[in-house]
């Protein structure tokens, strides 16, 4: 990248690639990006799950999605077909899938396309996308 005649990074923090940069130009945040109170901001962010804000200022210790209950699957099994856990799915299976997990190279990496890798050296990597940096509000 020191190689690069323009190099212009847009990121909330000093990264790596961001202190090699010829420009660095701040990324918003998930809370730059619109204002809104701390409750709304709150209900929001417990949005996918059935928690209201309500619920927790109620009990300030935490709230429970359901009771823990220490090595129930000693009792009732795993949460899957055979009630153990499974390196082989059968579920899997047949809906088409490899029953097996197996990590899948990609169409066009270096080592599955080593002939790309020649001409085009460099892989973009965009970052995880994590909703607190990427969120749109509506």
């Amino acid at each position: 990248m020191r190689k690069l005649e323009l190099l212009v990074v847009i990121d909330l923090f000093l990264t790596d690639t961001a202190k090699l940069a010829h420009v660095v130009l701040p990324a918003a945040s998930f809370l730059e990006k619109q204002w809104k109170e701390t409750e709304e901001l709150a209900q929001y962010l417990l949005g996918p799950t059935d928690i209201t804000f309500e619920q927790l200022k109620e009990n300030p210790n935490g709230v429970f999605y359901s009771k823990w209950e220490p090595k129930r699957h000693l009792r009732e099994g795993f949460n899957t077909p055979s009630g153990r856990p499974e390196l082989y799915s059968e579920l899997l299976r047949q809906y088409g899938y490899d029953p097996l997990l197996v990590f899948v190279e990609p169409a066009e990496s270096p080592i599955s396309r080593p002939d790309l890798a020649q001409t085009y050296p460099l892989i973009l990597v965009t970052g995880p996308k994590t909703r607190f940096y990427t969120c749109k509000w509506s």
